[in-house]
């Protein structure tokens, strides 16, 4: 049996997320269905949502009621999420008639990344329960570092058995797949009171928390991702008007624990 034939064992990153929250509203995304989930607090004041997404508005293949303020447990695992989105899509976020204010911004669009939690089970909870769930655990190759204050963060690519083949084949037979990319956030670069030195390439296995990050992003930063800035250039008050903004938020991984794999 020659090398070309020999069979392989495909192993794959751990990808593992289990919450508790509350239902804070449901919207179609094609045939997905996309849930906003509250982690603390109540529905109608959040302090830490991450979004839910439903395969064709089911779990596990079978149709669900899911109502408003439903305390609810999912299980599954994380996804990075593209999506475009429009000049006059951050005009109607922004409350400001920027359409007319800068010429041209009707005509682009950026592209964007949300964080999904893939739902592969779901209970509801008849009612709440007095402690919180909110554990994560993923394995990936680390792709990007960057800081932000004292604060580290690292881009995870996760090669789950929920990543897609992209067709072509590499060593030993092995499938190329197109990995999941997630974000891992060290609090004052430390995990369990220790500093952390990461490299690129390097292979982690974090155990945490999902987080979210809220922000504002001004109209200068969206054209700036667009390649559009040149926009601003004829435009009058153009120092007030780059600086409109729009509300953001980005899910992260707060990192409990911590296995650094040899390279």
């Amino acid at each position: 049996m020659n090398s070309q034939t020999k069979p392989f064992h495909e192993y794959f990153d751990l990808n593992q997320v289990h919450l508790v929250g509350v239902v804070q509203r449901a919207w179609a995304y094609g045939p997905d269905v996309l849930v906003r989930l509250a982690l603390d607090g109540a529905a109608s004041d959040p302090t830490n949502t991450v979004t839910l997404c439903l395969t064709g508005g089911c779990v596990g293949g079978e149709p669900l009621t899911l109502l408003k303020d439903d305390h609810i447990s999912a299980s599954g695992y994380l996804v990075d999420s593209p999506y475009l989105e429009s000049g006059p899509q951050f005009a109607e976020r922004s409350r400001a008639d920027l359409l007319q204010a800068v010429p041209g911004l009707a005509h682009i669009s950026t592209e964007r990344v949300a964080t999904h939690l893939v739902v592969e089970a779901l209970q509801i909870i008849p009612e709440p329960t007095p402690k919180p769930l909110n554990e994560v655990t993923v394995e990936g190759i680390v792709s990007r570092i960057w800081a932000r204050g004292s604060h580290q963060f690292v881009r995870l690519a996760v090669y789950d058995a929920h990543t897609p083949a992209d067709g072509r084949v590499g060593k030993n037979g092995r499938p190329y797949r197109k990995a999941h990319y997630v974000s891992v956030h060290f609090i004052d670069g430390m995990v369990n009171g220790r500093h952390v030195r990461l490299e690129k390439k390097e292979r982690l296995r974090v155990h945490g928390r999902l987080s979210e990050r809220r922000y504002r992003e001004s109209l200068a930063m969206f054209l700036l991702r667009a390649g559009q800035i040149g926009l601003l250039a004829n435009v009058p008050n153009a120092d007030d008007v780059r600086e409109t903004r729009v509300p953001r938020s980005a899910t992260y991984i707060i990192a409990d624990a911590m296995i650094q794999f040899a390279r």
